[in-house]
């Protein structure tokens, strides 16, 4: 019934701590969503360019280091992409994809393997909920 739902509503809207800041009557007409329960009141962004990761390379293969950046949300992920660069003066393209991992968490490392002797550069970007940050470009 309706005086079932509207009973419900107010309900859910206590325990969601809505009304004024004591609850007062003069409050009452306009009621505030604070948060939800375990909410910590904080709001979610999306997380800031990275600094350039770090990368070592040996055995034909790449570990790429990623961390966060000082503006922004936390990222929750990175996607790493790493680059062969040619040493060839007419070659058309410069570099070359040769791979990429995935970095799980705020901060992290991953490897790329399989990679062909020569100089290698990695590029990143965060995610989170929110949306994704710009390239980090070259290590």
């Amino acid at each position: 019934t309706k005086a079932a739902g509207i009973a419900a509503l107010c309900a859910v809207m206590l325990l969601a701590g809505c009304g004024g800041s004591a609850g007062s009557s003069a409050d009452a007409g306009a009621p505030v969503i604070r948060g939800m329960a375990g909410d910590s009141g904080s709001t979610v962004t999306a997380p800031g360019q990275p600094p350039v990761p770090t990368a070592v390379g040996g055995d034909g293969k790449i570990t790429v280091t990623v961390s966060p950046g000082t503006t922004g949300g936390t990222p929750t992920a990175y996607v790493v992409k790493v680059y062969a660069k040619s040493d060839d003066p007419n070659a058309s393209t410069v570099y070359t994809f040769a791979g990429n991992c995935p970095v799980t968490g705020a901060a992290g490392s991953c490897e790329v393997a399989g990679l062909t002797p020569g100089l290698h550069v990695a590029m990143t970007r965060a995610t989170n909920t929110v949306g994704t940050s710009t390239w980090a470009l070259w290590s």
